[in-house]
């Protein structure tokens, strides 16, 4: 796992060459602080490792939807993974290639999908019967065809927090292998309907292969059972966010993934999507919030005082996790620490 991108030098803090100071003095807190650069280095090794076959890598939009990163990683040729219309028009401000975009997520409303399909996007991830059923009658309401894959639930334990996982038969993402095959029926008797892949999502901050190993197969072999039924499938959309290393966490190499994957694809005709998760698209080690901590708050690893600015990378409270904090400066200027984190 590469270093991080917060750099202590004689007792200041500097991203990229620029000091933490002068950004808190310019914006005050709260702050977010990105590396433009480690995003960059970090999607280019990720494509770098799929080189040999034909891929997209599809960056969630719902782990960062600023507009400056979505330009940036569309400048760079990423698809994109969303969730809602509102990160679709995002996206196609940010000047993403909407043939690039695949809409995932069990909420979708009508009025979103009638904006994905006059769009023209790669594909719809559909995880039930009453929504691959919506799609159709309102691609055949617009005269055209939208294109689909279903998410299949593949049963597979992706050994990380309960809170993060999304691969079990209990958790409530996606459809049972049985259950994808009659969609997948279903849908090749639509007129309005493509079938393009087959997706499946196993949760975030994983750290071993085998997971990502063993929901692959599974989808191989659905795929071999689609292609008796006379059904072809294009891309396979595996998703599950690779993890990296908050304390001793040893994080899979690019190399390593791609690796796995192409190693079970191989042969096959099939273009491989890797839509990445939280951690490792634009990378949790990669951005960094400063702010002002509130009196008295028990925070782990921290001791906090009122008018101090720390810069840490906290944000998963609700899973149960924690962060680094760091200390950068004291301020003597009294109302630094304000509801709204602003002098």
């Amino acid at each position: 796992m590469k270093s991080s991108i917060l750099i202590k030098k004689k007792d200041k803090f500097f991203v990229e060459d620029v000091c933490i100071d002068s950004i808190i003095e310019k914006f005050a807190t709260p702050t977010y602080i990105y590396s433009k650069k480690r995003i960059v280095d970090n999607f280019k090794n990720l494509e770098s490792a799929f080189k040999n076959v034909d891929h997209l890598i599809c960056f969630a939009v719902k782990a960062n939807s600023n507009l400056a990163i979505l330009q940036l990683l569309a400048k760079n040729g990423a698809g994109f993974d969303i969730v809602s219309g509102g990160e679709l028009r995002r996206v196609i401000a940010a000047n993403g290639d909407p043939k690039k975009i695949v809409f995932s997520g069990v909420g979708k409303t009508s009025e979103e999908i009638k904006l994905a399909i006059e769009n023209n996007i790669l594909a719809f991830n559909i995880e039930s019967e009453d929504e691959l059923t919506r799609i159709q009658e309102i691609a055949k309401s617009l005269s055209k065809q939208a294109s689909i894959s279903i998410r299949v639930n593949p049963d597979v334990n992706a050994n990380t927090h309960p809170y993060i996982s999304t691969g079990l038969k209990e958790n409530k993402f996606g459809v049972s292998e049985e259950s994808a095959l009659n969609l997948y029926k279903k849908a090749k008797t639509m007129d309005s309907i493509l079938i393009k892949g087959i997706d499946c999502h196993i949760g975030s901050q994983i750290t071993d292969l085998k997971p990502f190993e063993d929901s692959v197969k599974k989808l191989i072999a659905l795929i071999d059972k689609l292609e008796i039924e006379g059904i072809n499938i294009e891309h396979i959309d595996i998703g599950g966010g690779i993890g990296i290393s908050y304390e001793d966490e040893k994080a899979i190499p690019f190399d390593d993934y791609a690796k796995a994957v192409t190693t079970l694809t191989k042969g096959r005709d099939l273009k491989i999507l890797t839509p990445t998760s939280n951690e490792r698209n634009y990378g949790e080690q990669d951005k960094f919030w400063c702010m002002p901590l509130p009196k008295n708050k028990n925070y782990k690893r921290c001791v906090d005082f009122q008018n101090d600015v720390y810069v840490s990378d906290i944000e998963l409270a609700i899973r149960e996790g924690f962060r680094s904090i760091e200390h950068v400066k004291r301020y003597t200027t009294l109302g630094m620490a304000t509801d709204q984190g602003r002098t």
